[in-house]
């Protein structure tokens, strides 16, 4: 008699469903890490933002993190109300109880 055919489908998902889960938390943990953490998770963030629709907003370049901070460069922001071009921005996130601050540079609005 083989050692498998005893291997029963409740044993099976008492062994199987933990593992499981384990491996859930590791992929959201470790998705979790790369968006907060580093530059091409705010970079991938941001080219979501924009490709959002009712949302008419664009930008030429995103460096830094979402956990320490990060620079947008040539931000603008078009509705029908209002079209805002801001030339430089640092947002400093504040992720585990660091100062928050947000700092403009080259800033203006119309319309």
């Amino acid at each position: 008699m083989s050692r498998f055919s005893s291997f029963s489908l409740r044993k099976s998902l008492l062994l199987g469903l933990p593992a499981l889960i384990i491996m859930v938390i590791v992929l959201f943990s470790g998705s979790a890490y790369w968006l907060l953490n580093t530059s091409s998770g705010a970079s991938w963030l941001w080219t979501k933002l924009e490709a959002l629709d009712g949302v008419d907003v664009r930008s030429s370049r995103v460096s830094g993190d979402l956990a320490s901070g990060f620079v947008i460069s040539d931000m603008e922001y078009h509705s029908a109300d209002l079209d805002l071009l801001v030339g430089h921005t640092e947002i400093e996130a504040g992720i585990g109880g660091k100062s928050r601050s947000v700092d403009q540079h080259q800033f203006s609005a119309g319309r």
